[in-house]
């Protein structure tokens, strides 16, 4: 199993009983890894309340699932509690791992890049990994299943089954689940969200597409959502900017991968450089060419979006997609309208594209897909000396190739030529 929450019982334990050893793993990795200081060892699991277990990963079920993280340089306290396994209940040693949903692939990270020591045990931290949802689901069941079956005789079996019965009827009920879905996206736990948010931004769904709406959601959660999801397509509406979606995507035989979103857009910007015969710099007549649309226009029009929490492209018909951008300096906006290029090859065909902060996958393609696009490793190479970068030489090359050094970095930081100094700098390229 590709996910798995392995359950070792005590011999001769009592039916009332739920504390067993657990070992969390993700196909060869070990998460829960650590040295057991009393005992001088280290070993592979740690002893916990299976049922405490069962129902943080119940109780969260939705939210661990379907909501990114909010700031990976500070997650909010109500983030954490609903994913990171160390702010479950009870005074257990839980191992400081967080969940987290990027869109058909759940993220499995340490909470921080710190060993974490207590008295008893010190854990020893993988790095950010990611597993497709289907394969986490998957493993969950097995995990919830397993506490049923083995405490069916503990005080807490009754509200632990109910509450497992409920989430697989959730489930099972596509409009439900549906519900349910968005309100993790929004960041909100069940029934929890005020009804009217909800149902306005469901009210977009038949419009734009369940996958749009989510990332509208993740983009701007909250109750701020509707309000902010309508101020963008009037920002769309509004643009002067008109992408000529068939003639780009005619020129460019790219589409989604199986592969992580990093590596996918690293070999989508390469394919489109190549097809396009660009060189070493992208101009403005460059992006103009390959989105059908005047350069003047990209570099001069009205940034409709510049004091909104995203930008957006709206789909007017089969052909054409106005653009509500959200930076006006010429360095921003070309990256900017790169994310959008991205954007359009990682879904090939969509009513509303949306640009955000957002750490989910689509999003990270849009920004990695950028970096390479704007940026060619290969020509990095005549400014940057990959073995010894320096902050001048990245200086040099970010005016060269007419970007922010944060994208030169980020660039350096994908290739493993400068480490990844933060969990955020990881958690981009899990």
């Amino acid at each position: 199993m590709d996910f798995a929450i392995d359950l070792r019982w005590p011999m001769n334990g009592l039916d009332t009983s739920d504390v067993a050893d657990v070992k969390i793993s993700l196909r060869e990795h070990v998460l829960t890894r650590l040295f057991d200081v009393a005992d001088n060892h280290g070993r592979d699991y740690f002893r916990a309340s299976t049922v405490r277990l069962a129902f943080w990963f119940a109780e969260n079920w939705w939210r661990l699932r379907w909501e990114p993280i909010d700031d990976a340089r500070s997650p909010s306290p109500d983030w954490r509690l609903a994913h990171e396994l160390s702010s479950g209940p009870g005074d257990e040693a839980w191992p400081p791992l967080m969940f987290y949903g990027v869109g058909d692939r759940v993220i499995v990270s340490p909470s921080n890049l710190r060993t974490i020591d207590d008295e008893s045990v010190s854990y020893l931290l993988q790095k950010p990994l990611s597993i497709e949802a289907a394969h986490y689901e998957t493993g969950v069941d097995t995990l919830l299943q397993s506490v049923l079956d083995r405490c069916a005789s503990h005080n807490d079996a009754v509200p632990l089954q109910a509450l497992i019965e409920q989430l697989r009827t959730e489930r099972d009920d596509e409009e439900l689940a549906g519900w349910r879905r968005l309100e993790a996206c929004l960041g909100f736990d069940p029934d929890r969200s005020p009804q009217d948010v909800i149902s306005a931004m469901v009210a977009y769904e038949e419009r734009l597409g369940e996958r749009a709406i989510d990332e509208a959601a993740v983009a701007a959660p909250g109750i701020i959502a509707p309000h902010a999801l309508h101020r963008v397509l009037e920002a769309a509406e509004a643009s002067a900017v008109i992408f000529r979606m068939d003639e780009f995507l005619n020129r460019t035989p790219m589409g989604r991968s199986s592969q992580i979103p990093w590596q996918a857009a690293e070999d989508a910007a390469t394919s489109l450089r190549t097809a396009l015969g660009l060189g070493e710099r992208v101009y403005w007549h460059d992006l103009g060419d390959m989105l059908g649309v005047r350069w003047e226009t990209l570099k001069t029009a009205t940034a409709t979006a510049r004091q909104l929490p995203f930008g957006a492209n709206l789909s007017t018909d089969d052909r054409t997609s106005r653009a509500a951008l959200q930076f006006d300096t010429a360095m921003d906006r070309r990256f900017e309208i790169a994310r959008h290029i991205g954007d359009i090859i990682w879904t090939r065909e969509t009513r509303l594209g949306v640009i955000s902060r957002a750490k989910t996958d689509r999003q990270k393609f849009q920004r990695r897909f950028a970096q390479e696009l704007l940026v060619p490793v290969e020509a990095l190479r005549r400014f940057v000396n990959f073995s010894r970068p320096t902050e001048e030489q990245m200086a040099q090359a970010a005016r060269f190739f007419w970007v922010r050094p944060t994208v030169v970095r980020a660039l350096l930081m994908a290739k493993g030529v400068i480490a990844r100094e933060t969990l955020a700098d990881r958690l981009e390229l899990a």
